[in-house]
């Protein structure tokens, strides 16, 4: 007869892990890496280093236009990231937190750069206009072989048009149309309303159209 112990140890074993196939451990979440990190465990940070590099670099290049600054703007979101996560409080999720500072680092790198006046996100309510959508043909799903051969081609000439954009209609369609975050992420990131958001997309979309006339044309259907 065997003993309690010997029945726990017999029923972890048949069990293992929730949701976790045998022989695999499960990859932990942002939120436990962070912690780690907060308890000095240094290989956490190398671990979240990994996950959002090339995140942190599409964004900064979108809002920069610029590889060489791009470079220079990663390398300064995770410097700042290595700073501040000790004061990291889970108020929101971890990825809603970091691309708050992408952006933010992006811009301030962008203003250093630039003699022109760039202004900061901000919460400022803004009207609801017409909704005019641009359906990317990068985010579309299924890409004919026309779409594949030009998809990079529009999507350098979106980056070159974004740069026309005042930065907070730049940014909503940056964390938008190349992070694929919804409304209601990029107005936690940005800090507005998620009718606000929707109200710079609809305006972003109105102001870049002209930059992309003649690739959008197919692309571009009003909804309002």
């Amino acid at each position: 007869m065997g003993t309690a112990v010997d029945k726990s140890a017999s029923n972890e074993k048949n069990l293992g892990a929730p949701g976790v196939a045998p022989g695999k451990e499960e990859a932990p979440s942002d939120e436990v890496l962070v912690r780690q990190i907060q308890g000095g465990d240094e290989p956490a940070f190398e671990e979240i280093y990994r996950r959002f590099k090339d995140r942190a670099f599409s964004t900064a290049y979108s809002m920069t236009h610029d590889h060489s600054l791009a470079a220079d703007v990663v390398q300064e979101i995770f410097i700042k990231l290595y700073r501040k996560l000790p004061k990291f409080k889970f108020q929101s999720s971890f990825s809603t937190w970091f691309f708050r500072l992408a952006v933010n680092t992006s811009i301030d790198f962008q203003r250093k750069q630039s003699k022109n006046r760039l202004e900061r996100i901000d919460s400022t309510d803004v009207e609801l206009e017409e909704r005019i959508q641009v359906r990317s043909p990068w985010n579309e799903g299924v890409e004919t072989p026309d779409v594949t051969s030009s998809r990079q081609e529009v999507e350098q000439r979106f980056k070159e048009a974004l740069q026309h954009l005042p930065v907070h209609h730049r940014t909503v369609l940056v964390l938008r149309h190349f992070q694929g975050l919804t409304s209601r992420q990029i107005a936690e990131i940005v800090g507005c309303s998620e009718g606000t958001v929707k109200s710079r997309l609809s305006r972003a979309h109105r102001s870049i159209r002209p930059y992309l006339q003649d690739l959008i044309r197919d692309y571009v259907n009003p909804d309002g």
